[in-house]
């Protein structure tokens, strides 16, 4: 099934694609936007429960020298906490070895967080841009330039065509997932396959408690372990 031309395609609907999407709102272009999940947000993601502090499972924490990121909360009208971050800390040197207590020292860079969750900020973006730009369960498999367009083949619908395409994709996920008619060149391959993404390889839990117990014994909540499976926990209260 062959869809209606646009004049940009956005492949994800994560913090970038939607930041795109949001700042071209008003440019006359027509855009759409591929998201492969059933949801927005990307690597960003907060599970909310009606009671309790809303869960970071992805992105969490900013910092002053995201001076890009701060424009856009104060334009989105989206407040920040600073991330607790004072106390005692917890930290295993070794496997079997009892965890030692050790002082935090002050923070010179501390970081911070999105009130509401980081999520907030993916929903504010997504309220910003017009209704239907984003298609979701709509997964990229394949790009060809075809007579001054590019057709984008997707394993849900069919096709799309758009005078221009940007992918959102870490460079290595892009290039293992979807090919490109005519190839790119080997030296751009190879670059991407070498690239790591930030986080790519770490896996998050969250623990949730009624109350921050451990703040009545001096404890900040945060954790190191030489040892692991868990080498870093902070305390994720709202």
């Amino acid at each position: 099934m062959l869809h209606s031309s646009t004049d940009l395609l956005i492949i994800g609907a994560g913090l970038t694609g939607l930041t795109l999407a949001y700042r071209l709102r008003d440019s006359g272009k027509s855009i759409r936007i591929l998201e492969a999940r059933e949801r927005p947000g990307g690597r960003i993601h907060t599970r909310y429960a009606d009671g309790h502090a809303p869960l970071e499972m992805g992105a969490t924490w900013l910092g002053r020298k995201h001076s890009a990121l701060w424009a856009l909360l104060k334009e989105l009208g989206l407040e920040v906490f600073e991330q607790l971050q004072e106390g005692l800390a917890l930290w295993e040197a070794q496997a079997g070895a009892p965890a030692q207590r050790v002082q935090l020292p002050p923070d010179q860079e501390p970081s911070y967080r999105i009130q509401g969750g980081t999520s907030a900020l993916i929903e504010a973006l997504v309220a910003g841009i017009p209704e239907g730009t984003i298609v979701y369960g709509e997964p990229v498999t394949g790009l060809r330039r075809e007579e001054g367009r590019v057709v984008v083949a997707t394993a849900a619908s069919g096709r799309y065509t758009a005078r221009q395409v940007v992918t959102t994709l870490p460079p290595d996920l892009l290039f293992r997932s979807i090919p490109f008619d005519p190839p790119l060149p080997d030296a751009l391959r190879r670059l991407a396959s070498a690239t790591d993404t930030w986080m790519g390889q770490s896996i998050k839990v969250a623990l949730t408690y009624a109350r921050p117990f451990w703040r009545t014994d001096g404890l900040s909540g945060t954790l190191f372990s030489n040892a692991g499976p868990v080498t870093e926990f902070y305390d994720h209260s709202d």
